[in-house]
């Protein structure tokens, strides 16, 4: 584990975005929201503190084509 990272548990969110991954080794599943909004603060298998990562969805953007 990083010395950036230590006391803290890093949950990671799977892409369908029910699934989190832990770094304790462990998989939790939310059916609405995120661990931080549903009030999580700590890890619930290590009891280190909580910090989540979230998959970012690309945005895509229409192009116009000029040819018409």
């Amino acid at each position: 584990m990083a010395d950036s990272t230590r006391g803290m548990c890093v949950w990671r969110e799977d892409c369908d975005g029910e699934m989190w991954s832990t770094d304790c080794g462990k998989g939790f599943t939310l059916i609405e929201d995120t661990p931080a909004e549903n009030g999580m603060r700590y890890c619930c298998f290590c009891g280190r503190a909580l910090v989540q990562l979230q998959e970012v969805e690309p945005e895509f953007t229409e192009v116009n084509d000029a040819a018409g």
